[in-house]
């Protein structure tokens, strides 16, 4: 994504949230925190944004964002760029005035994300398709990071490494290479 510009996906909230008049506080409330979260990862990672969704049953009980983007340190490089952002995420839903009324648990830890990232190499010769991704980081399954590798044939994705979200923050505060805005904790 080049500075300035937004994705078709980021384009896309802005403009559902413009036709929300139909829709109830909680899910008027999900998509403007989704369409403001979505641009600033997008502005200030360098990532572009292909799919959301939640889970609300009755409230706000988990909220998903999928990005794409390019690295070249699979593991090490993932992690550096996924945790911050899955932090940014719990610290901007409990800040969200009009989120908070709507959220299942609040204060929100790790757990009530889904983050999911698919990296791949700039220098693939289908670099431009969309399912050209090399590597899948996910954030989820109740504070686990699943990192996956596709096979040479990119036919499936192989299970590389699994940490629990504390050991991989622990990881990146031992490297120095954290950032955390405030000092809220997404573990509660």
């Amino acid at each position: 994504m080049k500075n300035g510009s937004i994705s078709l996906y980021g384009l896309s909230l802005i403009l559902l949230q413009v036709s929300c008049m139909k829709m109830g506080p909680d899910e008027k409330a999900l998509n403007n925190f989704r369409s403001k979260v979505i641009l600033e990862i997008e502005r200030d990672y360098g990532l572009n944004c292909y799919g959301a969704g939640s889970s609300m049953p009755d409230k706000i009980e988990e909220i998903n964002l999928v990005f794409k983007g390019e690295y070249s340190e699979y593991l090490e490089g993932a992690r550096r760029l996924a945790v911050p952002i899955a932090l940014r995420m719990v610290n901007e839903m409990n800040r969200d005035k009009n989120l908070i009324p709507h959220l299942a648990d609040y204060p929100a830890t790790i757990k009530n994300i889904c983050l999911t990232i698919g990296f791949r190499q700039e220098n693939e010769e289908n670099y431009n398709q969309n399912n050209c991704l090399d590597s899948v980081m996910v954030i989820g399954m109740k504070g686990r990071i699943l990192y996956n590798i596709y096979n040479e044939g990119k036919t499936r994705l192989i299970d590389l490494h699994r940490e629990s979200f504390e050991e991989a923050q622990i990881i990146l505060e031992r490297e120095g290479s954290l950032q955390v805005e405030g000092k809220e904790s997404p573990f509660q």
